[in-house]
């Protein structure tokens, strides 16, 4: 089952009611009124274990520095095919 949200409140307050309903977040790094960045590590907070697929137009060279070193976070850089989405999915 995919879970939309329009932006990053959204996200968190459908991913906080059931957390664990989720087996992975696909995220856009620029999402209105709260960045991906932000929201990952809210739904970190909840879910350490959380598999998640961190998506932006930047390069992933740009973004690094704000990613920390995470865990479990993969990166795909727009545009990507619909074949590197699932490689990063499984």
């Amino acid at each position: 089952m995919v879970t939309e949200a329009a932006d990053g409140p959204e996200a968190l307050e459908c991913f906080v009611r059931e957390p664990y309903r989720f087996s992975c977040v696909l995220l856009d790094v620029t999402l209105p009124t709260l960045d991906g960045l932000t929201v990952l590590e809210r739904m970190r907070e909840i879910r350490p274990d959380l598999p998640v697929v961190l998506s932006s137009g930047w390069t992933e060279e740009e973004i690094s520095g704000r990613l920390g070193g995470r865990k479990g976070v993969r990166f795909l850089q727009k545009p990507y095919r619909a074949e590197a989405l699932i490689e990063a999915l499984q």
